[in-house]
């Protein structure tokens, strides 16, 4: 079966949630404790914790590892939802903020911004690719773990 577009809804909903939540619990941590925990890893977070998540949901539906080339296509799947959600919230944060609305408007401010959104992308991209196999190769971890228990079980009594 391929895995269909369709299917990245789990992905999607732990991206969005955890790009949203994280810098607010974080910046909530910061008032409260004082420690400041904000960095560019609050970017990243969400894509390795989504992925791992989307990982171990292929695991567990398909019954086995995915092949590399199934786990590219997962990580451009990923990789491309994850970057116009992040491309969209960044644009939510610069109508908040009109003076990085005004860095943006000239050439070095743009330029600055196609280079990190390259970047950004490819990163993504990599981390899909390494955070989904990871998460399906911990579902079978788990599995096998709860096998041994349940029979570790069966057998004591």
């Amino acid at each position: 079966m391929i895995y269909a577009l369709s299917q990245y809804r789990r992905f999607l909903i732990w991206f969005v949630g955890l790009a949203i939540s994280l810098p607010i619990l974080l910046t909530g941590l910061q008032l409260l404790v004082g420690i400041n925990l904000n960095s560019s890893a609050t970017m990243i977070i969400p894509m390795m914790i989504a992925a791992q998540i989307q990982g171990a949901h292929f695991a567990e539906t398909e019954g086995r590892l995915p092949k590399s080339g199934e786990a590219w296509q997962a990580a451009r799947y990923m990789s491309v939802l994850g970057w116009l959600i992040s491309v969209f919230l960044a644009a939510i944060l610069l109508v908040i903020n009109f003076d990085a609305i005004s860095a943006l408007l000239t050439l070095r401010g743009q330029l600055i911004a196609v280079v990190l959104l390259s970047l950004l992308f490819g990163l993504f991209l990599l981390l899909g690719r390494l955070f989904f196999g990871l998460g399906a190769r911990q579902h079978f971890k788990v599995e096998a773990k709860k096998q041994a228990r349940a029979a570790e079980e069966d057998s004591s009594e």
